[in-house]
């Protein structure tokens, strides 16, 4: 549960800022590389490898379920297209059939 509610505080947009030992991040969501590097940085102290692991499968599947409601569809995609290779966007696929 808690690898869940540290991606979702990062990788939402907050009323309040995210901090790190960088400092203070901001209030937008984190970019998906950023917010997956900080649960791989804190896996094995603070998370368990395994769920990290686990957890990091699932977000293509769980942005996705979530697009346009909690993340908005240009980061679903963004995401979408760092986590899977090869993955062809929404856009991308429209403008190839347009051609």
């Amino acid at each position: 549960m808690a690898v869940a509610d540290v991606f979702d505080a990062l990788a939402s947009r907050r009323d309040y800022p995210k901090y790190s030992s960088e400092g203070i991040l901001g209030y937008d969501p984190m970019f998906i590389d950023k917010a997956i590097s900080i649960l791989k940085e804190n896996s094995g102290t603070s998370f368990d490898p395994d769920v990290v692991d686990a957890f990091i499968g699932c977000i293509p599947k769980a942005l996705a379920m979530f697009k346009g409601n909690h993340f908005p569809p240009e980061y679903v995609e963004s995401a979408v297209h760092f986590l899977v290779p090869g993955h062809i966007s929404e856009n991308t696929a429209k403008t190839a059939e347009e051609e």
